[in-house]
Order: structure tokens, then sequence, then C-alpha cells
């Protein structure tokens, strides 16, 4: 009888510990009033899925530790992360054509979108103007779709400024000539 006791204890403990590895979300509109539908984007895997105004969303946690931000080939990097008064991004363009750059807060609302042609390399840019918050930055070129969290201590009322302030072109690699 105790050992099942205890087995039971135990099934409950960790039952409550897995419990709150989630975060709960609940949408309010403006004025109190409830939306009726939400479209939620998860930028990590490029899916995205209709939800009612009422319905809760549950976000599964999976990591939460903060990172130093790299990610695979360095296809993006923002530096510093956290960023004060300005950061630098910079991600590889491996195909010259048009590049879309969308900055959202971390509650979803569209602070800057931009859609240029940019030509092939490693493009930079620099951003300033941000207040203090929890950002996203979406970058979409005709072959990847990029996108990294970073967070700034910036001051409020700042003008928001991303500027692009160079390319490193592909580097052609040397024939070699070989004596048979």
């Amino acid at each position: 009888m105790k050992q099942q006791l205890f087995l039971l204890l135990l099934v409950l403990a960790v039952a409550n510990v897995n419990g709150q590895s989630y975060f709960d979300i609940n949408f309010t509109g403006k004025d109190a009033v409830n939306p009726q539908t939400i479209l939620v984007n998860n930028i990590t895997k490029g899916t995205s899925v209709n939800i009612q105004g009422t319905d809760i969303l549950r976000l599964k946690l999976i990591n939460t530790s903060v990172q130093q931000v790299e990610f695979e080939n360095n296809k993006l990097t923002i530096f510093p992360n956290p960023m004060e008064h300005s950061c630098h991004f910079k991600f590889l363009n491996a195909q010259q054509g048009r590049v879309n750059i969308q900055l959202h807060s971390f509650e979803g609302k569209l602070i800057y979108s931009s859609n240029r042609d940019l030509p092939q390399g490693q493009q930079k840019f620099l951003t300033s103007g941000l207040s203090a918050g929890l950002y996203v930055l979406n970058v979409n070129t005709t072959t990847d779709h990029i996108s990294v969290c970073f967070i700034s201590k910036g001051q409020s009322g700042s003008v928001l400024n991303i500027m692009h302030i160079g390319e490193v072109p592909f580097q052609q690699k040397p024939e070699i000539n070989t004596v048979k």
C-alpha cells in the first residue's frame, strides 16, 4: 500500500513539473473587445493557422536559455544582442534578387517593412532607434527565409532607422591548373 501511494505521488509530482512548461496566451482587442479570429504564424517552421478569438494559444517551451544568436552557416547574425542604441545585422544573400526585410514587435505588430533588390553576397545593415522590448527580424530572400529574435534596451520616443551599409560580394574561386 505504501509503495503504491509513493508511486502515485511520484507520478503526480512529475505531471505537475511537466505541466508548467508552456505559456497560455489569451487575446483581447481594443476596448476589451475580443477579436473574431487570429492568424498565428510559426516563423521557425514557416507555417500559420487561424484560431478563434476566444481560443487560448498554448506555447510549449523547448529551450528557455538565452544564447548568443548564431544561425546555421551564419546565414543571419545580429550583434550586439541585447542592443543599447544600435545593432548590426548581416545575412547571406545567396542569389541576386528581391529581399524583403520585416521587423515585428514580440506581440506581432509590424514595425518596419522593406523590399529591395540586393546583389549576391553578405549584406550588412545598421539598426537604431528601437525602444526597449523584444523584436523579431525576418529576412526573405529568393532562396531563404530566416528569422532572429533580439532584445533592445533603447529609450522610447526614438526614430527607427534601418540602413543598408554595404555588401561583401562572393569571392570567385581561382582556377587551379594542374600539370599532368
